[in-house]
């Protein structure tokens, strides 16, 4: 049997056998892009300007013809239980009209009646007005999730940001940020960052390495603000020190994602990271996932249209498959194949490792939490998705 006939097999078996790790066994991520309408302009942003200024919206009737497709997906394969993820992307979700959005959030809800649904929505916040925070905190259980870079936005914005924030709070949403690791933000510190966040009353944050697309790159954000991989380990193993030393002294900490994701995915086989669980459904009803091309900026792979195609026939896609094999090759990445952290790496999408630098799984952050495991209180709560 060929090296790419194993791979079909593995990938077959995995979607199929593995409880809870893909779309196929039941759990699925479905990422909500229907605006990528934006007003703000921030440097690591993967949308161009005309993507961002475009106020065109996935209709109410597409929305609705892609969920009886999944539906009958599911109902087809006969799972004992379903759980769907809807996470509110973008764009900025808060930019469309609140009509839309309850209309949307009950369409799904009553499609997907017989499955476990929750909702999650990542907004800037800066431009939210407060009556948003309400629907929020109905749809999403109290949970809100943001951006957060530090000063990389722009100081003015942050004044907004952290403005919004202590709102949003006040409203009784539990907010979580995400962060892009970023010069400026490493140059503050991981003492000074968790101490921020606890004061604005956040309860959780995540991390991402900046990634270069064309909207950076071309204009030179990407060399301004990006770290390298090995300043992205020191500051999440600095940030992992200051958690562990909070907990000891019984001193207020924010959860920290990226160590409730090596814990939990260490659990699994090296098939789980590979973002089976996850498509994009775009404004005009494709669905995608990121991936990388030869200069290692981010794109849009589309492995089909939904209002248009079969949900199966989306899955089952040449693009897809493609798409997945890169997930299992590891990209290509030689040293990660036989890595003993490519299961719970914090490699997201997998793309090539830059030359002369540490990998993008944060190999050493993932050794650092590993070996303090028995340190940690796995009982704490943590909101994800699954």
């Amino acid at each position: 049997m060929s090296n790419h006939d194993n791979i079909l097999v593995a990938l077959k078996r995995y979607c199929d056998d593995w409880p809870g790790t893909s779309i196929e066994s039941g759990k699925f991520i479905m990422t909500m892009w229907p605006s990528l309408y934006c007003p703000l302009n921030c440097p690591h942003c993967y949308l161009s300007l005309s993507q961002r200024r475009d106020k065109s919206r996935l209709s109410l009737e597409s929305i609705q013809i892609a969920c009886r497709k999944i539906r009958n997906y599911y109902e087809r394969r006969n799972l004992d239980c379903v759980e769907i993820f809807c996470y509110w992307y973008g764009g900025e979700p808060t930019s469309m009209p609140q009509e839309y959005f309850m209309s949307a959030v009950q369409l799904i809800n009553n499609e997907f009646k017989n499955f476990k649904v929750t909702h999650g929505v990542l907004s800037s916040l800066v431009a939210t007005d407060k009556s948003w925070f309400s629907l929020i905190k109905d749809v999403t259980k109290g949970e809100i999730e943001t951006s957060y870079d530090g000063d990389m936005r722009g100081v003015k914005y942050i004044k907004k940001w952290e403005s919004k924030v202590r709102e949003a709070v006040s409203c009784g949403l539990n907010v979580s940020t995400t962060t892009v690791v970023n010069r400026q933000l490493v140059s503050m510190g991981a003492e000074n960052y968790i101490d921020y966040l606890v004061d604005l009353g956040v309860t959780q944050t995540g991390f991402l390495p900046m990634m270069k697309t064309d909207h950076n790159s071309n204009k030179g954000k990407f060399d301004l603000h990006a770290t390298s991989m090995e300043v992205y380990n020191d500051f999440l193993i600095d940030v992992f020190d200051v958690y562990m030393k909070r907990k000891r002294n019984g001193t207020k900490v924010v959860e920290i994602g990226e160590i409730h994701k090596v814990l939990q995915a260490s659990n699994y086989s090296s098939l789980y990271n590979i973002g089976a669980l996850v498509l994009y459904l775009m404004p005009n009803g494709d669905m995608t996932l990121t991936d990388y091309d030869k200069d290692d900026k981010e794109f849009f792979q589309v492995f089909g249209n939904i209002v248009e195609d079969d949900f199966q026939a989306i899955l089952t896609s040449d693009k897809r498959k493609s798409w997945l094999r890169k997930q299992v090759r590891k990209a290509g990445n030689v040293e990660c194949v036989d890595c003993e952290y490519s299961n719970g790496c914090l490699m997201e999408y997998w793309k090539t490792n830059r030359k002369d630098d540490e990998c993008f799984g944060a190999k050493r952050f993932c050794g650092h939490v590993l070996n303090n495991k028995k340190a940690l209180d796995l009982n704490v709560k943590y909101s994800r998705p699954f």
